[in-house]
């Protein structure tokens, strides 16, 4: 089931299309991911590890631009987008394997770098930060911040362990990039 809705500047809700007839497809994970003229979606399937790319109009119709099932997409339990450097995460909290890519304007995905050698913590939360990224987990109540560049590389920035954090079920980021 799936549709599309926009809220104006008081705060009322929308709905502009339903979008179930459509052959929308089994998403697990559907992520903004920029976009020039139109916001530009990443649409994956943690059942199929399938993926598409797609933009939605003025009117709230979903246009696909990309079927990306055959680019052999891993599984990911996570996946965000941070709009500085317009890269997507993607995170699999079990085998802790990481990677970053980039979908263009026609919906292309091209993959940036596989981050997987690099030491993630067993993390159950990632929230996009301009240009960071937010680590956390519910299990251990620790925490964790990266950056990200323009060429997907990940640089550790503080492990966060401590007394600090308390037992979250959501976390979430300003525009200004605050957790």
């Amino acid at each position: 089931m799936a549709a599309s809705g926009k809220l104006d500047s008081s705060g009322n809700y929308a709905m502009l299309q339903d979008l179930s007839g459509d052959g929308f497809g089994e998403w697990t994970h559907i992520v903004f991911a920029g976009g020039d003229s139109l916001p530009l979606f990443f649409f994956y399937s943690a059942n199929s590890q399938g993926a598409a790319s797609g933009e939605l109009d003025d009117n709230g119709n979903c246009i696909t631009l990309q079927d990306l099932s055959g680019d052999g997409f891993g599984e990911w339990t996570h996946i965000v987008f941070e709009g500085d450097p317009s890269v997507l995460f993607f995170y699999n909290e079990g085998t802790r394997g990481a990677a970053s890519g980039r979908i263009d304007s026609s919906g292309n995905f091209t993959m940036l770098q596989d981050l997987s050698g690099d030491g993630f913590g067993e993390w159950t939360h990632i929230a996009p930060t301009s240009r960071r990224l937010f680590f956390y987990s519910a299990d251990t109540r620790g925490a964790a911040s990266g950056e990200l560049d323009d060429s997907g590389n990940y640089t550790m920035l503080q492990d966060l362990t401590g007394d600090q954090f308390g037992l979250w079920t959501h976390i979430a980021a300003t525009q200004a990039g605050i957790p």
